[in-house]
């Protein structure tokens, strides 16, 4: 039997994968009977107890053996998540021993490592190596000589230098074969069993090129009650099943713009794209991962500093578009989704001591059916840098034309420009540069906050909020998991809504904690479970997808 899977399309290259997760593991039975069979495989493979390795060998001693077995789960966990998400994806990883071991400072990194501060597989805030190198290439050496994995190794450095070709820039990449995947559902394991290890590195620290910083967690005492505080939330993110509502074929079409939506933020990111839409603190450029469930572990990214950005990322649900968000569920319950009205100018106004307009977002006879694109402009003023306050040109309407131009999909943000400069310019008889003058002179009263990267606290700021609303449901007791999208959150519907008046009650604590002023709060169109049946087994036919998903989650679970 073949053991591969079907590589066939277009995305079935090794550059349709992503990134290994280091944090996969799992507490459940049958992932460890898988591991125990692998393992016993593994024994025979490194042949009388010596671990092959380039030129040298490692001997395995029996303190090892619980080391190899959690490097076996993670990485058949990691594969198994990747296959349940894209059948055609390849795990990324990196056989660099660099990226094992802590960095030494930058002044003291010989010349050809002066942009590798960061290791990937080594744990900056628990001061430890979250792999090791000779267990973890170790292991996908079995699982490729085995046939559990289809390899596509990248080309090393020598050999890239012998061939008068540039060094290898990507990682080495492997797939889960059939013959691996029907191992795991032998053993009854589904995507439920993966969880994310709680002592994951959850505070990100990046340099504004994206490049991650090493710090050390010991000279910040706040950021360690940050790490503490999202272990919290996301062990309670961990039990809950979050999902989407959807017949299958609607399904298909989401994950496929995901996906499309993924890899074009990657390459506007590779091309240096800064100029469109958002220059900084671009909400969108994190929106990055296709559908997948596994994926809901929250991070704070900060830049430079632990002053600056901030913000929760990490979940599917974030990546969803905004018509798609009211068929989430969480614990096979409908949601909704409520919305800080205008938190941003409400900061700015409070800071700057001055009442704030009724509508940040409505200025003069502008057309109020824009607000959407409206708020995306002001958020450009906030964000940018202090050159474009003379050059607005360089900016553009977050909109797309009425009927797309042919490889819309395919376009980079530079290239979709003029395209929404017109449609902008149609809709409304008048430039884009007109609606930016008007907003700097509607909002005087704050006008040194924009073009001044003000982006950056105010993200923490609404940060902070975010954090204390998810703790106090938390800590509430009905103890209420709810999903941040910034400065939204997406709650559970049950008990005749009571669960909503919970968290909009949350949501007006925090920020008057953090601001000292209220708030304005929206909910946002969702579908009633008053009218729609949320028990799993009730939903219409279609749903076979979501429906299995239920199955799997609450057979292995529990009801939630």
């Amino acid at each position: 039997m073949n053991n591969h899977v079907d590589i066939s399309g277009n995305r079935a290259g090794p550059s349709n994968s992503r990134r290994n997760n280091p944090y996969f593991c799992s507490e459940f039975k049958q992932v460890k009977s898988a591991v125990d069979e692998l393992y016993t495989e593994y024994e025979a493979y490194i042949k009388d107890g010596k671990l092959q390795q380039g030129k040298g060998s490692y001997t395995v001693r029996k303190d090892d053996v619980a080391k190899i077995k959690r490097h076996i789960e993670n990485l058949i966990l990691d594969l198994y998540a990747v296959w349940k998400s894209d059948k055609t994806k390849f795990l990324g990883y990196s056989r660099d021993q660099g990226q094992f071991r802590k960095a030494p400072p930058k002044e003291d990194r010989p010349q050809s490592r002066k942009d590798k501060g960061w290791a990937s597989y080594y744990d900056y805030f628990n001061k430890r190596p979250m792999l090791s190198k000779t267990f973890f290439i170790g292991v996908i050496d079995f699982l490729i000589e085995y046939d559990y994995v289809d390899p596509k190794l990248a080309d090393s450095y020598k050999q890239s230098a012998a061939a008068g070709t540039p060094r290898a820039t990507k990682s080495s990449r492997i797939r889960a074969t059939n013959k691996l995947i029907n191992l795991l559902h032998q053993h009854e394991v589904s995507w439920p069993a993966i969880q994310i290890n709680p002592d994951m590195p959850f505070i990100v620290l990046r340099d504004e090129k994206k490049k991650h910083l090493p710090f050390d967690p010991d000279d910040h005492p706040e950021i360690k009650a940050m790490q503490a505080n999202l272990r919290e939330i996301n062990r309670v993110l961990d039990w809950c099943h979050i999902d989407l509502n959807l017949p299958d074929d609607e399904l298909e079409k989401l994950q496929k713009r995901m996906a499309r939506k993924a890899k074009r933020d990657d390459e506007d990111a590779q091309d240096g794209d800064d100029v469109d839409d958002i220059e900084e603190g671009d909400d969108e450029e994190e929106y990055r991962e296709p559908f997948d469930l596994t994926n809901k572990m929250l991070r704070r990214k900060f830049i430079n500093d632990f002053n600056s950005a901030g913000r929760f990322y990490g979940g599917w649900w974030q990546g969803c578009p905004k018509e798609y968000r009211k068929h989430i569920t969480i614990n096979h319950k409908m949601t909704a989704e409520l919305d800080y009205g205008t938190i941003q100018p409400h900061i700015l106004y409070a800071k700057a001591g001055h009442p704030v307009p009724d509508d940040s977002y409505l200025v003069g006879d502008w057309d109020e059916s824009l607000r959407d694109v409206f708020k995306k402009a002001f958020n450009q003023l906030v964000n940018s840098k202090p050159s474009t306050r003379d050059e607005l040109d360089r900016l553009s309407p977050s909109i797309n034309p009425a009927t797309l131009p042919k490889g819309w999909e395919e376009m980079t943000k530079n290239e979709r420009k003029p395209y929404r400069l017109q449609e902008f310019e149609r809709l409304t008889g008048k430039t884009y540069e007109t609606l930016l003058i008007d907003f700097i002179e509607y909002h005087k009263p704050i006008d040194e906050y924009f073009f001044s990267g003000a982006w950056k606290w105010l993200q923490r700021i609404d940060s902070d909020i975010a954090e204390k609303v998810m703790l106090k449901l938390i800590l509430s007791g009905k103890k209420i998991a709810v999903l941040p999208i910034h400065d939204s959150f997406i709650a559970p519907i049950e008990e005749h809504r009571n669960n909503i008046l919970i968290t909009f009650e949350a949501m007006k604590e925090a920020y008057r904690e953090v601001i000292g002023s209220g708030c304005k709060i929206d909910l946002k169109d969702f579908i009633s479970a008053d009218s729609y049946n949320a028990t799993v087994f009730d939903v219409p036919d279609e749903h076979i997808t979501y429906k299995q998903n239920s199955v799997d989650w609450i057979n292995l679970r529990g009801g939630g």
